[in-house]
């Protein structure tokens, strides 16, 4: 809903919500900034503010998003620990854009487990991917030899001491 009136001679207008449904013609009192008339507001008719759920909300998201981390490092860690090495060939390289427009790599690897299953694993990265038929070294989980990651991994520094 919108509304005109005039402030030292100057015509305005303004906005209100369109959850105060008031008849055209009724006389509202507007307020407005002394230095910024644009900047103006139905008296009466102001908006309700922040919702009292926002807060409480807004602080999951932060919340939300270090268990994602903290559980995605709890995952590899795992993985590191109770892996299997492995050698795995690059098989395939797609290159796709981000969300955010940025490259990113998706590539696959063929890999034999413990029984001489061959399996595949799929990895996304920043980074140029090797190209198809690279040899790489990966850390899969046994039970699930989709699960795996390439080795060495952010979370180990290899010591030459």
């Amino acid at each position: 809903m919108t509304y005109e009136f005039r402030a030292d001679g100057v015509l305005m207008r303004g906005r209100m919500s369109r959850s105060h449904a008031v008849a055209v013609g009724t006389p509202v009192s507007i307020g407005y900034m002394p230095g910024d008339r644009g900047e103006n507001w139905a008296i009466g008719y102001e908006g309700a503010g922040t919702p009292s759920w926002a807060g409480p909300i807004s602080s999951l998201v932060p919340l939300l998003m270090v268990s994602i981390a903290v559980s995605n490092f709890r995952r590899r860690l795992r993985l590191l620990a109770n892996g299997q090495a492995t050698i795995a060939r690059s098989t395939g390289v797609s290159r796709t854009l981000s969300d955010r427009g940025g490259r990113r790599y998706r590539w696959q690897v063929e890999f034999r487990d413990l029984g001489s299953i061959a399996c595949t694993a799929t990895f996304e990265t920043r980074r140029e991917a090797p190209p198809a038929n690279t040899e790489i070294v990966i850390v899969y989980d046994t039970n699930q030899p989709k699960r795996a990651m390439l080795y060495p991994d952010r979370m180990v520094q290899i010591s030459l001491s």
